[in-house]
Order: structure tokens, then C-alpha cells, then sequence
């Protein structure tokens, strides 16, 4: 076993659906993540399936591994109004045909293969899945993210943490990065057998990780507020 450093919920400037604009490209993230000595990284684009060759290539010259994955958009059914962000890891291209939970269902019935991730569950903002809808379909995921928009006085992650505790699911800490100076803030040190994806999303079912996380300012959280929704 040895000890593997991942982030698996990152957005960069190929991510054309993200909601403001993303300075750094896929390559300047290999290079920043490899300094800082990441093994494993995701890019879980907004709708988007962005997963490339030339970038696992890339990823593999730096000793990192580049697990494909989306972030999709999730609905009730066809007249539910209120998205739900979900991270899909080791996934293809037909993730992007994913629009509602019995899509997902059907999609993992058919890879069962792929990580799903409840991401962010109660940031709220209509984009979050809430208490009610997580619990229905708790048995779709696979783990809960520990959310890295919290301080000492605002942490809804403590919520996500019981839920988590409850239905035996790994709770595990991500980024969802924008800027590159904040990978190394919030990501997960797993045990595992080798540097592939499957072996590093056995063990993290199995609670085999470690989350790296710590609360941000409060000016911080203000600030993304402001430059994500005005």
C-alpha cells in the first residue's frame, strides 16, 4: 500500500459551462498539481465531459494520474426546475447524456465502474441536492464531498457528515477548484495498491483516506460568493 495525494473535483478554463471565466488550462494544472506533488486529479467540467488524451498524456509525463469525470447537472424529472450537481468519476463521454436521477441510476446499472460524488449537498443556490433528495437517493452515490466553503462559524459540512455517517458513505474533502492557488487547501491522501482508478476509488470506498482541510476566512467565502453569482 502507499499513500497517494488526490483532488478529484477541479474545473479549469476548457470548462466552457462553468459560470465565470477560469484562468488557468489543463496543462498550467498538471504543472502546478505536479509541484505540489499531487498523484491523482479529476477534471469534472460543468456538463462537460473533457477528458483528452493529450492530457492524460501530459498528466502521466509528471507521474500523475488524470481520472476522467464530469460534474453533471441533475433534475428530479423533466419539470423539476432546481439542479442538483453531482461528480461522476471514471466515466465516458455518454455521462453528458445524464439529466435526471433515473438517467444516473440507468447509466450506473450499466458502468459500474464509475465514483459518484454528492457534491457540495447543502450549499444551496440551486445547485446544491439538499437533505430530502440526498437521502431518496442515497443509494446512487457513492461518497459525500466535504465541501471546502466553510469557516468556524458557517460549516454546513457538518451536516453532510452525519448524512454520511448514517448511510456508511466516505465523506471525502475536494477543492472543486477555480483558481490554482487553492488545490493544495482541500484534497484526500489515500491508501491504496496502485496509482490507477480503480485501485484509488477501491480504497476510498473502503475509508481508506485521509481528508486535508482546514476553514477558510470569512472574506474568502464573501469574495467567491460575489465573483461566482454577481
Amino acid at each position: 500500500m502507499s499513500k497517494y495525494k488526490a483532488s478529484l473535483h477541479i474545473h479549469s478554463a476548457e470548462d466552457k459551462n462553468e459560470s465565470f471565466r477560469i484562468k488557468h488550462n489543463v496543462f498550467d494544472l498538471i504543472d502546478h498539481a505536479y509541484k505540489k506533488n499531487f498523484n491523482v486529479l479529476a477534471l469534472t467540467f460543468h456538463d462537460l465531459y473533457g477528458h483528452r488524451q493529450e492530457f492524460v498524456d501530459y498528466a502521466k509525463g509528471k507521474g500523475i494520474t488524470l481520472m476522467s469525470g464530469i460534474e453533471v447537472s441533475l433534475y428530479e424529472d423533466s419539470n423539476d426546475k432546481k439542479k442538483c450537481h453531482t461528480v461522476i468519476l471514471n466515466c465516458d463521454k455518454e455521462v453528458e447524456k445524464i439529466k435526471t436521477f433515473i438517467d444516473l441510476r440507468k447509466y450506473k446499472q450499466e458502468h459500474l465502474e464509475i465514483f459518484v460524488i454528492s457534491a457540495h449537498p447543502f450549499f444551496g443556490l440551486g445547485v446544491s441536492i439538499g437533505e430530502e433528495k440526498l437521502k431518496k437517493h442515497i443509494d446512487l452515490f457513492d461518497a459525500i464531498e466535504h465541501s471546502w466553503f466553510y469557516n468556524k462559524l458557517y460549516n454546513k459540512n457538518k451536516k453532510a457528515q452525519t448524512i454520511a455517517q448514517d448511510f456508511k458513505k466516505p465523506f471525502i474533502a475536494t477543492s472543486d477548484l477555480h483558481y490554482l492557488k487553492h488545490l493544495d487547501d482541500d484534497y484526500i491522501v489515500v491508501n491504496a495498491t496502485s496509482l490507477n482508478a480503480e485501485a484509488i476509488l477501491n480504497s476510498i470506498k473502503n475509508f481508506k483516506y485521509k481528508n486535508v482541510s482546514k476553514p477558510k476566512s470569512l472574506f474568502r467565502l464573501i469574495k467567491t460568493m460575489f465573483l461566482t453569482y454577481f
